[in-house]
């Protein structure tokens, strides 16, 4: 990618930073609670440090999994684990995306202690009156915070992938998907109107990304599905024509309904071309990869 800057490597994976982010920090490092050179530069660092372990937990449990990972790259709004491929197995999908939020509390854990330590040492007081020994707490809540987040069960957050994975037993992964992009649309709508009330920009951008990435994700899952349906289909195509009538045959796919009764009677359709099927899918493949 272009527009991104490679700053490590783990275990393969590349872990990329977004130009846009690079803008973003100077003004995260001035808005934050400490004063921008040198504490605030180094609160913001720290901020999307810890973002970047979190999706380094999917990324390593994806690699468990047997699913590939593209990269990790970090944006302004926080960051994306991008995947070549989803498990296949809903139990899979619940590990892989559980995984984040669970170093996001590790870590909330062990700052929470370090910055006990620290208070049991020097004092309330002189804990919050110095950058660096209140660093730990302050990162402590913000951990907490990113792992409450993407519990909720929607989309694109990670508990919306743990509610998709646990319904799609039981309504399938369309009516699964559908149900967690709605969830997200309506958490998006929510966040929106607060940013707004509260003047809050970057609340409001949050909820700009919430509500377009559920749609997208949902649209994907669609295609995805007309894609495989189509493919079974391919496999159980229609029965050739008489010989007389081979050369009349038109040069297209065909998919065939499954029987209504117990006849071996069937009737052909023409559909797409798989080709056509294909690039309709891959529109929204990349966001369909991508773990929030």
């Amino acid at each position: 990618m272009s527009n991104a800057t490679t700053i490590a490597t783990i275990r393969g994976i590349p872990i990329r930073v977004h130009i846009s982010l690079w803008i973003i920090l100077p003004l995260i490092a001035m808005t934050g609670p400490y004063p921008p050179m040198p504490w605030g530069l180094l609160f913001a660092v720290s901020l999307f440090a810890c973002v970047a372990l979190h999706e380094l937990g999917h990324a390593l449990v994806a690699l468990k999994k047997g699913v590939r990972v593209r990269d990790i790259l970090l944006l302004p709004i926080g960051g994306v684990a991008q995947m070549e491929e989803m498990p296949s197995e809903p139990r899979d999908e619940i590990w892989i995306a559980a995984a984040g939020p669970a170093v996001s509390l590790l870590l909330a854990l062990l700052f929470g202690f370090i910055g006990m330590l620290l208070t049991l040492s020097f004092g309330p007081q002189s804990v919050f009156r110095s950058p660096i020994l209140s660093l730990p707490v302050h990162l402590a809540f913000f951990n907490l915070i990113l792992a409450v987040f993407n519990l909720a069960p929607s989309f694109p957050m990670d508990g919306g992938r743990i509610f998709r994975a646990w319904m799609t037993p039981r309504v399938g992964k369309v009516e699964a998907t559908r149900r967690a992009a709605k969830i997200g649309k309506i958490m998006a709508i929510a966040f929106g109107l607060v940013g707004l009330f509260s003047t809050n920009f970057f609340l409001i951008a949050i909820a700009i990304f919430i509500y377009f990435s559920a749609g997208a994700e949902y649209r994907a899952v669609q295609f995805q599905d007309l894609f495989m349906r189509n493919m079974t289909s391919f496999g159980r195509a229609a029965r050739p024509a008489p010989a007389e009538h081979t050369k009349q045959a038109p040069r297209e796919y065909t998919h065939t309904q499954p029987p209504t009764s117990d006849s071996d009677s069937v009737t052909a359709e023409p559909v797409k071309d798989a080709k056509e099927v294909r690039r309709i899918n891959g529109v929204f493949d990349d966001l369909y990869k991508d773990w929030h």
